[in-house]
C-alpha cells in the first residue's frame, strides 16, 4: 500500500475460514477539510475482489488502511 499521511489508521483481520451470508457494497468517504492526499485501500489474500454469498473462503487476510493529510486552516 501507499505511504501513510500524517494521520493514518490500519487494521488487519485473519481467518482460517470466512463465509459471507450477506454481501453489501462498501464505501469510504472523507468529510471536512481532508486534503487531496487522503486515501483508503485494502489488501486481500484468499478472497476474490467480489465475494459470493454462501461460499466459504479459507486462509483469509484483509488489511485495511486509511490516511489523510489535513489542509492548513485558512483563517
Amino acid at each position: 500500500m501507499s505511504d501513510d499521511g500524517p494521520i493514518s489508521f490500519s487494521s488487519s483481520v485473519r481467518a482460517e475460514e470466512m463465509t459471507f451470508h450477506d454481501v453489501r457494497d462498501d464505501e469510504v468517504t472523507f468529510h471536512g477539510d481532508a486534503g487531496p492526499g487522503s486515501w483508503a485501500g485494502t489488501r486481500r489474500e484468499g478472497l476474490p475482489d467480489e465475494v459470493t454469498p454462501g461460499v466459504t473462503y479459507r486462509q483469509v487476510q484483509v488489511d485495511f488502511r486509511i490516511a489523510t493529510e489535513l489542509e492548513p486552516d485558512e483563517r
